[in-house]
């Protein structure tokens, strides 16, 4: 499997369970229901990648215990959301994503 479709299976589960997730939650739960085999780096890295992309929100964790999504500063650790935009990557079948 190459690196897009790697990325690709991670916005899909994303977009079948829309949860405010931890990169290390998300690693775990991609690893138990798609059996993906990378490292917690490698999924954390994708996940960077895609909130530049635009694909994923980088959310403030704190801000979420008050049912709010902020985004997270750089520095802060956080959690990562589903964006419209990669629900509509997904939707179209990731018609020139990456």
């Amino acid at each position: 499997m190459v690196k897009s479709e790697r990325k690709e299976l991670i916005l899909r589960f994303m977009a079948e369970h829309p949860l405010a997730m931890s990169p290390v939650a998300l690693y775990r739960n991609l690893r138990i229901h798609r059996e993906l085999r990378v490292g917690k780096e490698t999924v954390k890295n994708y996940l960077q990648e895609m909130a530049k992309e635009g694909l994923v929100l980088r959310v403030d964790k704190n801000a979420l215990d008050d049912a709010e999504i902020q985004e997270a500063d750089d520095e802060d650790r956080a959690y990562y959301l589903i964006s419209e935009d990669g629900k509509a990557a997904v939707e179209s079948d990731f018609e020139e994503v990456w």
